[in-house]
């Protein structure tokens, strides 16, 4: 018998973001599109650190523990979702565009907060 996968909820996840950049490998485990972040490079020259991943991280670390909304903590956790399904390197200067990307991670973000039993 295969182990039954639960289902993660709103307030699984905040308790990951509270943790910053050492929570965000339990958040992919959770959430695919959190997943995907680890595999988007952005250009060295506005974001040194790297992947989309990493830069999210950093964003949760830089939340103040226990004082912000949920939404706003979410708002942080997916602000950059959207970039893996929109990233293109552009063959004239070797640099990442995400052209849309806030479109896009609304999108995705909506959904993966209805996944998670957020309502509106």
């Amino acid at each position: 018998m295969r182990p039954t996968k639960l289902k993660p909820s709103v307030e699984d996840v905040l308790v990951l973001c509270s943790l910053g950049s050492e929570g965000m490998n339990r958040l992919a485990e959770l959430i695919p599109e959190v997943e995907t972040l680890k595999h988007q490079e952005q250009s060295a020259s506005s974001h040194a650190e790297g992947s989309v991943f990493v830069h999210t991280g950093m964003v949760l670390d830089a939340l103040p523990l226990g004082v912000l909304p949920a939404g706003i903590v979410l708002a942080a956790l997916f602000h950059d979702v959207g970039k893996p399904l929109t990233g293109k390197l552009r063959s004239s200067d070797g640099k990442w565009t995400f052209y849309d990307h806030e479109k896009v991670g609304s999108v995705l973000a909506a959904s993966i907060c209805r996944r998670l039993g957020v309502h509106e």
